[in-house]
């Protein structure tokens, strides 16, 4: 029997009805918006953990090198966690536009045409709105990141100020200028607000990711503190750190809980702003008849 239940997006909803919002949606579209996720950013995710796994190996057999050797440490080791830190970083920056991109694009194609949206409509949704994503995600990185480095508080405001700005480019399909300014518009008066609820689906966020990061975690500690005696570098002990980083990575997937709350949010704000507007016009303009 098919669901004809939708979940309308175009509604003003406070934090409880957007969270029941988010999981009805979820439960919902998942079998068919997490088949899109693992054929289009599972390899990316898989190739984040691969790296991560090998880093950490290193980075522990490093770790035991300079306990017995101090001047083993040098200006390469810094050069070589700098280098790591990079990459992880662009793979991870990759894997969150794409997972983004296929959220953002599932719920369009949700709205205008239903539910169970075919894959192949998600996937022309991505090559549309990718390429965008990539540049704004970047522009948002390095905006925040400045903030945060020179002034915390200023970077912090960003940081809220531009949390639709993903949102707002693909449902107004705008661009990067457009997005971000429009994204501080729908945040303008509702700053403290919106960073509540951002709060609270993080919170809900981190308790998934820490599920999942949690035995790559165990493995850290175990060698650190010295209960597991196999070198840091033998291939069991990297093949290990591989696969249970790469089951830490999966968490990433769940960020789509996120990203559906807040273009949930987004739609909230517009219709409390641009519809409200609208009818209050609508309103004195009548009145002056």
């Amino acid at each position: 029997m098919v669901n004809s239940y939708t979940v309308k997006f175009n509604e003003y909803r406070k934090l409880r009805d957007l969270l029941n919002a988010t999981f009805a949606f979820t439960r919902q579209e998942i079998k068919p918006l997490f088949k899109s996720m693992l054929i289009l950013a599972m390899p990316l995710l898989i190739l984040l953990g691969i790296v991560l796994g090998i880093f950490q190996t290193e980075n522990m057999s490093m770790i035991t090198d300079s306990a017995q050797n101090p001047d083993s440490v040098g200006l390469d080791y810094f050069q070589n966690l700098m280098i790591q830190y990079g990459l992880i970083f662009i793979i991870y920056y990759l894997a969150i536009s794409v997972i983004s991109a296929i959220v953002l694009g599932y719920i369009v194609e949700y709205i205008n045409n239903g539910p169970q949206v075919p894959f192949e409509n998600i996937l022309a949704q991505v090559k549309a709105f990718l390429p965008r994503l990539l540049a704004l995600n970047f522009v948002y990185f390095i905006l925040v990141g400045i903030g945060f480095i020179f002034f915390i508080i200023p970077g912090m405001y960003l940081y809220i100020a531009m949390a639709l700005s993903s949102v707002v480019l693909v449902f107004e399909d705008t661009g990067l200028g457009t997005s971000l300014q429009r994204s501080m518009y729908f945040v303008k008066g509702y700053w403290w607000r919106t960073l509540g609820y951002i709060i609270v689906i993080g919170l809900i966020y981190a308790l998934i990711s820490t599920v999942f990061s949690m035995p790559a975690g165990i493995l850290t500690i175990l060698q650190t503190t010295g209960l597991i005696t196999a070198a840091p570098d033998s291939p069991l002990m990297l093949m290990l750190s591989i696969v249970l980083n790469i089951i830490s990575t999966l968490a990433y997937l769940f960020s789509s809980l996120v990203i559906i709350f807040l273009a949930l949010y987004y739609h909230s704000q517009y219709e409390l702003k641009e519809a409200g507007n609208l009818m209050k016009g609508i309103d004195e303009l009548g009145s002056s008849n």
